[in-house]
């Protein structure tokens, strides 16, 4: 049962530091996680059983979410140390050279 979670989180959270984490995107990706687990111990839709249960029937917490973040934090130390990423430092920093113009935009 290792082999088939260690999968399914591999392949959710494949190039996930482009991802925004906004609210219902974590959401879907905690049903996205149950879903997984439900499959894994093979339990149907139709069945009442709550998500604390499976959580212990697998002997695991939800930890997609915590994975995704911790990968996105990773990623992050590598562009603000790598000089290939020179421009998206400059961006991410705030230090972008020029001025912006009085007043409104026009349209």
């Amino acid at each position: 049962m290792c082999v088939c979670q260690f999968k399914a989180i591999k392949i959710s959270v494949y190039s996930n530091t482009a991802w925004t984490l906004k609210a219902d995107t974590q959401k879907r990706l905690e049903a996205f996680e149950m879903r997984c687990y439900r499959r894994m111990l093979r339990i149907s839709w139709t069945q009442k059983v709550s998500n604390v249960r499976v959580l212990q029937r697998v002997a695991r917490s939800r930890e997609l979410l915590l994975i995704i973040i911790k990968r996105k934090v990773k990623y992050l130390g590598h562009v603000l140390r790598h000089e290939r990423y020179q421009l998206l430092q400059l961006i991410m920093m705030g230090k972008v050279e020029g001025k912006r113009r009085v007043g409104r935009r026009k349209k």
